[in-house]
C-alpha cells in the first residue's frame, strides 16, 4: 500500500536503529519522513518540516514523548501524535490522552497495528 508522499511523518526516537528501522518502513509505505533523536531536535525540525503526523517514544532521555507533545500544545501546535513506548505507566497515559495524542502503541511494534494507527490519525485530521 502506498500513500501520497506530502504526507510527512517526524518519527522521534532517541534508540538510532529503531528510528532508522520505522522510518525505512514508513518511507517504503509512501510517506515523507524525518527523524529525530531527542526532543528539543524535534521542536526544532517539527517547525521546518511541519509534520502531518508525530511519532515518538515516551521514553527518552532529557524531554519525554509526554513532555514533546506538551511542549508542541503549548506552542499550540495541534500535529495529531503517536506515542510507542515498552512501558508506559497508567498517569503517562493518561497524560498523553490528555494532551491529545491519537494512539499509545507498545514496542515492539506490529506494522499493520502502526500503519492502522496512522491511517485513523491522519484521517482524523483530514475530517
Amino acid at each position: 500500500m502506498t500513500h501520497s508522499s506530502e504526507r510527512r511523518i517526524l518519527v522521534v526516537d532517541d534508540d538510532c536503529n529503531a528510528a532508522a528501522a520505522l522510518a525505512d518502513l514508513l518511507r517504503d509505505e509512501g510517506y515523507a519522513i524525518e527523524v529525530a533523536h531527542r526532543g528539543n531536535e524535534a521542536l526544532a525540525l517539527e517547525k521546518t518540516f511541519r509534520p502531518d503526523l508525530l511519532i515518538t517514544d515516551m521514553h527518552m532521555p532529557v524531554m519525554s514523548g509526554v513532555e514533546l507533545l506538551s511542549a508542541l500544545r503549548q506552542d499550540c501546535r495541534s500535529v495529531p501524535a503517536i506515542l510507542m513506548t515498552t512501558d508506559a505507566s497508567d498517569s503517562a497515559r493518561r497524560r498523553a490522552h490528555e494532551l491529545g495524542a491519537s494512539d499509545i502503541l507498545d514496542k515492539p511494534l506490529i506494522l499493520r497495528d502502526m500503519l492502522a494507527s496512522i491511517q485513523r490519525a491522519l484521517t482524523a485530521v483530514t475530517k
